[in-house]
C-alpha cells in the first residue's frame, strides 16, 4: 500500500489561506450569509463556519439578523464592519511625518504630524501610537509611504531625502518598536494599488502611471492586474531616464527629476525671470502666463516635451491600456491634458489614454489596502 504523501502546504499556512478568503470575500460583498460565503470561496460550510466565528470574535463581522428564506429557514445575515480594522499610513522626508489613521475604505479617522530627531523610528513609532489613541476600532498594522525603493525588510534605497534612513530595515526596526506588522512602499506604487483597487483604474489589468513629485519623478507599473518592480525593486525609476544628451545622476537623484520635476521646473522658471511661490505649482502658474509671456510659454513646452517623451518610453515598453498622471504633472488640471496629448503624437504612432488622478487619496486607499495584505498573509 503506497504511504500517502504530506501536504506541501503547512497546517498554519493552510489556514491563513482558508482565512484571507473568506476576509477577501466578505469585504467585497459587505453584506451576506454563510451560505453566500460557502458558495462564493467555494471552501467547506464547517470551514467557513469556524472562520466566521473567528471574524465575530474580532469585531470584523457582525450578525445583522435574518436574510430572505430560499424556503426553508431564513438564513443569519453578515455585515463586513470595515471601520473596525484600522492601519496607520505613515508619510515622511525624513524631517517630519504624518500619520493617517484609515479603515480598509481608506477612510481618515484621526491625523497627527511630529518633528523627527535623533531616532525617526521611536518617533514614528509613538506618533502612530498617540494618534491610534483618538480613534475607536482596532490598530492593525502600519505601511510606510517612501520616495524610493524598500526591500522586504524596509531597507531603503534611491530615497535621498531620507538619507539618514537609507540602509536600515526600517521595517523590521519600526515592528520592534511599535509591535506592529509593518511595510514599507514606494509612494507612487501605493497610488497605483489604491486607483487599482477604487479609482478610475479599477478593473484595468495593465497601467502605468506617472508621478511628478517635488523633488522626483516616478512610474508605477501593472500588468495583468499586478504592480511590477523588477528583479531589484527599482522598475518605474524613469527619473534616472537619459532623455538629453550629458545626462548624468548624481547622489542618487537622476538627470530628468532634477530637470523636470516640481522644484526642478521651479528653478528654472525663476532663472528665466518667471515668479512661481515655494507653494504653487509651476505648471499652473506656467500655463496661465503663457499666452502673454512667452518665456512661460516655451518653459511650458518644454516640460510638456519632457513629460511626453518619458510618457512615450514607458508606453512603448509595457503597452498599457491607461496612463494615469499624478502630481505636478496633473497640476493644471484638464486643461493641461491635451497640449501632453498633441505632443505625445509625435514620439508614439497610436492613441493614449491620459487621466488625472488625484494622488494623496489613492495613496493612502493603497497603502490601507498594502497593510492589511501583510497581516492576512501573517495572521
Amino acid at each position: 500500500m503506497q504511504a500517502t504523501k504530506p501536504s506541501p502546504i503547512s497546517k498554519s499556512r493552510s489556514r491563513r489561506l482558508r482565512r484571507s478568503v473568506v476576509i477577501d470575500k466578505a469585504r467585497e460583498l459587505r453584506e451576506f450569509s454563510r451560505a453566500v460565503l460557502v458558495e462564493e470561496t467555494g471552501l467547506s460550510p464547517a470551514t467557513v463556519s469556524y472562520v466566521v466565528r473567528e471574524l465575530i470574535d474580532e469585531g470584523l463581522l457582525t450578525e445583522i439578523g435574518s436574510g430572505k428564506s430560499r424556503g426553508g429557514r431564513p438564513s443569519t445575515m453578515l455585515r463586513f464592519e470595515g471601520a473596525a480594522e484600522l492601519a496607520a499610513v505613515v508619510e515622511t522626508d525624513g524631517t517630519t511625518a504624518d500619520v493617517a489613521i484609515a479603515d480598509w475604505d481608506g477612510e481618515v479617522t484621526a491625523t497627527r504630524t511630529t518633528n523627527l530627531g535623533d531616532d525617526p523610528v521611536k518617533d514614528i513609532a509613538d506618533l502612530v501610537r498617540a494618534t491610534a489613541e483618538d480613534v475607536d476600532g482596532r490598530l492593525r498594522a502600519i505601511c510606510v509611504a517612501i520616495p524610493g525603493i524598500a526591500t522586504d525588510t524596509g531597507e531603503l534605497s534611491l530615497a535621498p531625502s531620507l538619507m539618514s534612513m537609507n540602509g536600515k530595515p526600517l521595517a523590521e526596526l519600526l515592528h520592534t518598536a511599535s509591535g506592529l506588522p509593518v511595510v514599507v512602499d514606494n509612494d507612487v506604487n501605493l497610488i497605483m494599488v489604491g486607483e487599482h483597487a477604487a479609482g478610475v483604474a479599477e478593473g484595468v489589468g495593465d497601467i502605468a502611471l506617472l508621478h511628478v513629485g517635488s523633488t522626483g519623478i516616478g512610474a508605477a507599473l501593472m500588468l495583468d492586474g499586478k504592480v511590477r518592480t523588477g528583479a531589484h525593486g527599482h522598475a518605474g525609476e524613469i527619473g534616472f531616464l537619459p532623455l538629453t544628451a550629458g545626462a548624468f545622476q548624481r547622489d542618487e537623484v537622476g538627470d530628468f527629476e532634477r530637470n523636470w520635476s516640481s522644484n526642478g521646473l521651479r528653478e528654472r522658471a525663476v532663472a528665466a525671470g518667471i515668479p512661481v511661490g515655494s507653494t504653487e505649482a509651476p505648471a499652473a502658474v506656467l500655463l496661465d502666463r503663457a499666452a502673454t509671456d512667452p518665456a512661460a510659454a516655451q518653459l511650458h513646452d518644454d516640460a510638456v516635451d519632457a513629460w511626453a517623451r518619458a510618457i512615450a518610453s514607458v508606453v512603448c515598453v509595457i503597452d498599457p491600456t491607461l496612463v494615469l498622471l499624478s502630481g505636478e504633472i496633473a497640476a493644471a488640471g484638464d486643461r493641461g491634458i491635451a497640449p501632453l496629448q498633441d505632443r505625445l503624437q509625435r514620439y508614439w504612432p497610436k492613441n493614449v489614454v491620459l487621466q488625472l488622478v488625484v494622488g494623496m487619496d489613492a495613496m493612502r486607499l493603497g497603502a490601507v489596502r498594502r497593510a492589511f495584505a501583510v497581516v492576512d498573509a501573517g495572521h
